[in-house]
């Protein structure tokens, strides 16, 4: 859910550092990716980062997809284990979201 309320953001959060945990503690490739409903700067993706996952790729506005070029929050992240090595990052085209979407090459070492 949006974080529409204090509750909604709690459980968002929440969610996201409980799957980041889960991700880092199989010791593989963990990735997660999509719609976050949060910004880099909330409290959300530091709980994820602080279990090890890291943003992959810059932090691109992404939300709204605004006639498909005019975009002001980046709320679509990919979040991606150390193991994973980013090789290109970029917003993509407008697909008929109201999102536009990251695009990320990742391989693995």
């Amino acid at each position: 859910m949006p974080p529409l309320s204090s509750a909604f953001a709690h459980a968002r959060d929440q969610a996201l550092q409980d799957e980041a945990r889960h991700l880092t503690q199989t010791g593989g490739l963990g990735l997660m990716a999509g719609d976050l409903n949060t910004t880099p700067w909330a409290r959300g993706l530091w709980g994820a980062a602080q279990a090890q996952m890291r943003r992959a790729g810059p932090a691109w506005p992404t939300w709204p997809n605004a006639w498909g070029r005019l975009s002001v929050l980046p709320l679509d992240h990919v979040l991606a284990s150390s193991s994973w090595q980013l090789l290109d990052a970029q917003t993509g085209p407008n697909l008929g979201s109201d999102h536009r979407p990251t695009v990320v090459r990742l391989v693995a070492p």
